[in-house]
Parts: C-alpha cells; sequence; structure tokens
C-alpha cells in the first residue's frame, strides 16, 4: 500500500470513528477534492469475520472495471474496528450508489473466499459528511442485524433494520433500560442453573405455559 492510500485511509477512519479528528479529515477530504462539499454520502460496513482487506481489494477492482453502470460515486475504504468500512460519496443517488457497491462487496468477497462463505453487510442512510460517525454506526448496526438475522441477510440497509434498528441504538444508549439487570445476568458465563434454559423456552412457546412445562418436563407449577 503506498503512502497516499494509507493516508487516505487514516482520514476515512478519523472521519468515521467520530472524535476531535472527525472535522479536520472532512475538511481535508473535501479540500482535495475526494468528496465534494454538497455531497451525500453513506457508509457500508462488513461483518467482525470478514478481512478488511479482501473489502478494500474488491473495492479496487470494482473501480477499476471499465464498461460499469452503477451510479457516479466515489468509494474510500478504511478499517475502523477491525471491520472493513467504505465510504460513499455522490452529489445524487447516493444511495443507489451506496446499494450498488454493498453488492460488490458481498459477491468480491465470496468469490475471494475458497470456503464460499460470504460477507454480511450493513448499509447505512444516506446522509451529509459531518455526520458520518453516527451513519457508520448505523452501517455496523446493520451488518450485526444481518449477520444474526436470517431473515434480513446477508445485505441489509439501516432504513429496512424495522424495528431492530432502533432497539439496537437504544441498547447502545442504555442497555439497563432495554435488558435489566436480572435478564441480562442470565447470559452471563457464571449461571450453570436451569433458569436460562427455562426463561428460553417459556420465550419461544410465546408465554405459553402449559407447552414450555411440556417441553421442560416439568409441572406448570414448577415453571
Amino acid at each position: 500500500m503506498s503512502e497516499e492510500e494509507q493516508r487516505l485511509r487514516a482520514l476515512t477512519t478519523d472521519l468515521l470513528s467520530g472524535g476531535e479528528g472527525s472535522a479536520h479529515a472532512a475538511a481535508e477530504l473535501v479540500g482535495e477534492g475526494l468528496v465534494g462539499a454538497q455531497d451525500e454520502v453513506a457508509v457500508i460496513v462488513a461483518d467482525a469475520n470478514t478481512d478488511p482487506e479482501v473489502v478494500a481489494a474488491v473495492i479496487t477492482d470494482a473501480t477499476g472495471r471499465s464498461g460499469r453502470d452503477e451510479p457516479p460515486a466515489r468509494a474510500l475504504t478504511t478499517t475502523v474496528g477491525g471491520r472493513g468500512a467504505v465510504l460513499v460519496a455522490s452529489r445524487q443517488e447516493v444511495e443507489r450508489a451506496a446499494a450498488w457497491w454493498a453488492e460488490e462487496v458481498r459477491w468480491g468477497v465470496r468469490q475471494r473466499d475458497a470456503e464460499g462463505r460470504g460477507v454480511f453487510v450493513g448499509v447505512s442512510n444516506a446522509g451529509r459528511l459531518d455526520g458520518a460517525a453516527d451513519l457508520f454506526r448505523q452501517a455496523v448496526l446493520a451488518a450485526f442485524a444481518a449477520a444474526e438475522l436470517p431473515e434480513l441477510a446477508p445485505v441489509v440497509s439501516w432504513r429496512d433494520s424495522g424495528v431492530y434498528g432502533p432497539l439496537m441504538l437504544a441498547v447502545m444508549a442504555s442497555p439497563e433500560l432495554v435488558v435489566p439487570p436480572g435478564i441480562a445476568d442470565l447470559s452471563t458465563g457464571s449461571r450453570t442453573d436451569s433458569l436460562a434454559r427455562t426463561a428460553e423456552m417459556f420465550l419461544d412457546t410465546a408465554g405459553d405455559t402449559a407447552a414450555a412445562s411440556a417441553r421442560l418436563s416439568i409441572h406448570r407449577t414448577t415453571l
């Protein structure tokens, strides 16, 4: 990787990470003409099990291809928190462009994976450059939803995450309000009793006491 490529990655990482360096990174990217001052941006993130360098290679290959039919947009790749991320910037139709790049990532990663495992991809909403860190968070959570919820996989946009999106944001902001400590304690490694299993079965049967009791082979009073 050239020094220039490393520098651009560092700027993109600072932008998506938020914090003190984000505004400076945005100004640098605009000043160098890499992102237009009036552009809209969107963020694409691959799941945590995907090599970020493979994501970067896919974007590089797609960019160098001739005869492409994707919407005009610039894609900058980087790694944030161990995840491959892509900043997509365009004056118009940035969401359509991001959807196109997300599919490129999905198929490109799969082709490079000897086991054909593929990748789960999250795509943010469109927004402004100064909100890129929030868009990155949307994309990360959308990728998590894609990996954990088969009905949404393999590519999930924040807009299509439904109720899961706000719930995940709420968990990040105030986990104790969404998951009470007593419930969270059920998933800790120190639990060795049957309480977690009982709660899981009760939820799996949609709160049907008779059905849960039958599956657990215990009396309803015991349940």
